[in-house]
C-alpha cells in the first residue's frame, strides 16, 4: 500500500493553510518555524506538487494546495469522529478557551452541571486568544475573532466584544466621570501596542490623552485582576466584567462603551456525534 501523509503532517498543512505564515502557525502548534517549514516540504515532496507559494512577506496556497485542503480538512474531522465515537468518556465534555474568558466559562460550568450532574466538563485554558484547538484534544474551543466561520469548523456567537474602563471602587473617588481622574490613574494593558485603550478614547472622548503611568500584561484577565487588586485601571469587556461588577469588586464608571469588532464563538466540528457535547454547546448559547 502506498504510504499517506501523516495525521501530523496534515494538521500542520492545515494550521499553514489557514494562517499562511510560517512563524504564525509555529507559535499555535508549539514547533519551531523550522519543523514547520520541514513538514510541508515533506508533504509537497509526497504529494509531488507544490502546496504553497513562497511570496516575499506571506504564503499563498497554490491550486493543488486549494484542492488538497479540503481533502485534509475533512480527514481530520473523521478522524476526530471516529475518535469521539469510540471514547470511553462520553460523558465529558473537552473545551479550550482563551484564559481571560475562563472565569465566566467556569460559571456556566458550574450552571451546566447542576443541570446535568452525569456530565463532566474539562476546562483548558490558553493565552493565544487566536489559536485553532487541537481536534485529537477538544471537543469544543472558543475562539476570540472578527470572522464567525472559519472552515471547516462550525462557530456560532456567545457574545460581542464591548469595551470600556473598569477600576475597583477604592481607586476610584466616586463622582461623574472624571477624564482627569482617570488619567491620573495608572493604565493596565493587556498588550503593548494599547490598541483598546486608543480605540474606546478615539470613539468616546473624541482624543488621545495619555495616562501618566502604564503597566503591561500578558492576557486581558491578568490586567483587569491588577485592576480588582487596586493596582490600576484596564479596559474590559464589560460581559466578562458584570460578575466582578454585580460583586462590587470592579466599577465602570464611564457608560460609553465601544465595539472592538471582534466576538467570542463556540466552535466545533460541524457535527457532534456525542449528545453531552450538544448538550453543552446549547446551554451555553442559551445562557450567553
Amino acid at each position: 500500500m502506498e504510504r499517506l501523509p501523516s495525521t501530523k503532517s496534515l494538521q500542520v498543512f492545515v494550521v499553514v493553510a489557514e494562517l499562511l505564515n510560517f512563524t504564525h502557525a509555529a507559535e499555535q502548534l508549539n514547533m519551531t518555524q523550522g519543523a514547520i517549514s520541514r513538514q510541508i516540504l515533506s508533504l509537497e515532496e509526497q504529494m509531488g506538487v507544490s502546496l504553497f507559494e513562497r511570496l516575499t512577506r506571506r504564503l499563498k496556497l497554490t491550486p493543488s494546495g486549494y484542492v488538497f485542503l479540503q481533502y485534509a480538512q475533512r480527514a481530520i474531522i473523521e478522524l476526530q469522529l471516529a475518535k469521539s465515537a469510540l471514547s470511553n468518556t462520553q460523558n465529558t465534555v473537552r473545551i479550550c478557551a482563551p484564559s481571560c474568558i475562563s472565569s465566566w466559562l467556569l460559571q456556566k460550568i458550574a450552571g451546566f452541571q447542576q443541570r446535568f450532574p452525569d456530565h463532566e466538563v474539562e476546562l483548558t485554558a490558553t493565552t493565544k486568544h487566536t489559536s485553532v484547538a487541537d481536534l485529537n484534544h477538544f471537543d469544543l474551543w472558543v475562539r476570540y475573532s472578527e470572522h464567525e466561520q472559519l472552515p471547516p469548523y462550525y462557530s456560532r456567537l456567545l457574545f460581542a466584544e464591548k469595551l470600556s474602563p473598569v477600576v475597583s471602587p477604592a481607586m476610584w473617588q466616586g463622582g461623574q466621570p472624571d477624564v482627569e481622574q482617570l488619567t491620573g490613574l495608572t493604565w493596565l494593558h493587556p498588550s503593548a501596542e494599547h490598541k483598546d485603550w486608543k480605540l474606546w478614547l478615539a470613539k468616546t472622548l473624541g482624543n488621545s490623552v495619555l495616562s501618566q503611568a502604564n503597566q503591561h500584561f500578558a492576557t486581558l484577565d491578568q490586567a483587569v485582576n491588577a485592576a480588582i487588586g487596586g493596582f490600576g485601571v484596564a479596559m474590559g469587556d464589560v460581559e466578562l466584567a458584570r460578575r466582578d461588577i454585580e460583586l462590587g469588586r470592579l466599577i465602570q464608571p464611564f457608560e460609553a462603551t465601544v465595539s472592538s469588532g471582534k466576538s467570542y464563538y463556540i466552535s466545533s466540528l460541524t457535527q457532534h456525534s456525542r449528545s453531552a457535547v450538544e448538550q453543552f454547546e446549547q446551554f451555553l448559547l442559551e445562557s450567553s
